[in-house]
């Protein structure tokens, strides 16, 4: 329908962003996830390993701590810093299976007028995407956070970085480098640029996600139980943007200016992974950090999130399940 058809109602709702969020929550919808929207969540960072910090009794005839589920969540609030304290929401939260459990929280960005064309450089080859899992055994390759046996739950909960090597759907393009572009049909005489646009909303969705698993996480230990013993949460971001790569050879941009000589390629993607730098209200209580190899450290310190278009976004999830 041409937008000269539309209502100034309609056009104000377009322009909202709240269609495409519509969209995803229904296409989750039906192929059967729990769905959730504008899911509330609080986001701070933890100082010191709350397991540490002594909210446990001991046991009369083990004298080993015993863990109350009331005293964990206690020791997990006075090991925040409440000076970073902050509270946001994840636009669409999608879950589905029983066991294993995969969540998909999913921050959705309506394309911007302005600055329409997301373009990424020094995109590798396709590579897994480091995810996060909740599971009764440790099975990442780095430690996040160790919740031990409570007294009403025998089971120690592990919350760890783990590459996802399952299958395709998680195996994209990865670039650590993007800038958002004007579009070339606004009458300007030169293009306008904004770097911080693609890590701004990345670091939105990487902290709705922090606080979605810290929430799940306190929410299964004064329950008693874990929903399943492996959940895998993927942070997401569904863009209407132009999404493109940048191939540029080197050799191409001039030494004493920095511009390029020659035109690049800009190739149109539906999909790609992003690494962005962690926001610092989004720190997990890393029980083994002092011991990390410098590049673990740089991949923790670094959050990945999947970037994709509404159709790239279809196709994601008829390779997920």
């Amino acid at each position: 329908m041409p937008d000269t058809l539309l209502s100034d109602s309609t056009k104000s709702l377009n322009q909202s962003g709240m269609f495409l969020q519509s969209l995803i929550s229904k296409e989750l919808d039906f192929d059967g996830w729990s769905v959730d929207t504008e899911y509330p969540v609080q986001v701070s960072p933890f100082t010191v390993d709350p397991i540490k910090h002594g909210n446990y009794s001991i046991d009369e005839y083990t004298k080993k701590p015993v863990y109350h589920p009331q005293d964990i969540i206690r020791s997990m609030e006075e090991c925040k810093n409440k000076i970073e304290l902050e509270e946001t929401s994840i636009d669409v939260v999608g879950t589905i299976g029983k066991d294993p459990t995969i969540t998909l929280c999913v921050e959705c960005k309506k394309l911007d007028p302005i600055y329409s064309d997301w373009i990424f450089f020094d995109v590798s080859k396709p590579k897994p995407m480091n995810v996060i899992i909740k599971s009764f055994q440790s099975k990442g390759h780095v430690s996040l956070f160790k919740i031990p046996e409570t007294s009403s739950c025998g089971n120690e909960v592990f919350v760890d970085l783990h590459k996802w090597e399952d299958s395709n759907a998680l195996r994209n393009p990865v670039s650590n480098t993007s800038i958002a572009l004007t579009n070339n049909k606004i009458d300007r005489k030169t293009y306008q640029s904004n770097k911080s646009l693609i890590d701004n909303a990345s670091r939105q969705i990487i902290k709705g996600t922090y606080g979605f698993i810290l929430d799940k996480l306190q929410s299964n230990i004064l329950q008693g139980f874990i929903d399943s013993t492996l959940d895998t949460i993927i942070p997401i971001i569904v863009t209407t943007a132009n999404l493109q790569k940048c191939i540029i050879n080197p050799k191409d941009i001039d030494l004493d200016s920095g511009y390029v000589t020659k035109e690049p390629v800009y190739e149109k993607i539906d999909s790609i992974i992003y690494e962005c730098p962690a926001p610092k209200s989004v720190r997990f209580p890393q029980p083994n950090f002092n011991r990390l190899s410098p590049e673990t450290r740089k991949e923790i310190s670094k959050w990945q999130v999947l970037i994709t278009s509404p159709k790239g976004f279809i196709d994601f999830m008829k390779q997920i399940c």
